[in-house]
């Protein structure tokens, strides 16, 4: 099929609308995983991503937008967790592959490329750059990588502070709480404290500003990170942390975590997991749902 470019490419605000599989099995090739692009107008797919496809290569784990050249248009990040792990960035303007992505350190297992956001331009080069998240590295531990849009080169590794948390499994993009210029990170470690979860608010070179632990065993909090607008009316964007089991979920504050609202499900099953997910306004009272 010929590239289309969808028309939501051009609001990087919004990025393309597209959805990864990386359960996907191409040729006879058990999760090997695909990206497909869809239309927002039709949700006809205009595209469809394969990276190179293999046993376990799982592309698509996880997708961000990002505007890697400079150029104006949204660019498209896809995850892929087999073997050491790495990350394919795509052009929003033709689909073409602009590059790929490894770790600094190849560590098989690490599960690099889990998690992704947009890390905005953190070497001042005048491109966006990339969180890069590998739950796995170090036997569990952890860590989030910090990688160049503009050349995938990487500004920096950041390793978890505690042992087997899986630090890394989850990231959202949260503004700049250090006022050094550059935006910063929550990250997620749902392996801590015996599984009931942790999220850590870090600048972008791994200085926490604060963090807060998951109070229910086994529920895994912080499995899944959401940006959502600002709920708390501080002018900060907020984030949604879902968990792994148990129904868990809280909207919390971008600014020190404090707890906005428990989005909890009542009565869930003890392994239901919560995934925060795209948001609109369902009701036009001016805020999305």
């Amino acid at each position: 099929m010929p590239w289309q470019e969808p028309r939501l490419w051009r609001l990087p605000s919004l990025g393309p609308p597209c959805s990864g599989d990386p359960a996907y099995t191409q040729a006879g090739l058990s999760n090997s995983g695909q990206v497909q692009i869809v239309s927002g107008a039709t949700g006809a797919v205009l595209h469809t991503l394969l990276g190179a496809p293999d046993t376990d290569q799982a592309f698509g784990t996880a997708l961000a937008t990002l505007d890697a050249n400079d150029d104006g248009v949204a660019d498209l990040a896809v995850g892929t967790t087999g073997g050491i792990g790495s990350v394919w960035l795509y052009s929003g303007v033709d689909g073409s592959l602009l590059r790929t992505i490894t770790p600094g350190s190849p560590d098989a297992g690490s599960r690099y490329g889990a998690a992704l956001a947009n890390a905005g331009d953190q070497n001042a080069d005048g491109k966006d750059d990339l969180f890069i998240g590998a739950p796995g590295a170090s036997s569990s531990e952890g860590a989030v990588a910090v990688a160049s849009g503009g050349d995938g080169v990487e500004i920096s590794y950041i390793t978890a502070d505690i042992p087997g948390t899986q630090f890394g499994t989850s990231i959202a993009t949260v503004a700049d709480v250090n006022a050094d210029g550059r935006l910063d990170m929550a990250v997620g470690g749902p392996a801590a404290d015996g599984g009931k979860g942790r999220i850590q608010l870090l600048t972008s070179t791994g200085t926490e500003w604060t963090s807060i632990f998951g109070t229910v065993a086994g529920a895994k909090l912080g499995t899944k990170l959401g940006g959502v607008d600002d709920r708390s009316a501080d002018g900060v964007a907020d984030i949604i942390v879902g968990s792994g089991s148990g129904g868990s979920a809280f909207l919390v504050s971008g600014t020190n975590l404090a707890t906005i609202t428990d989005l909890s499900l009542a009565g869930a099953a003890a392994n239901l997991p919560v995934v925060p997910g795209g948001v609109f306004d369902l009701d036009a009272d001016g805020t999305a749902e």
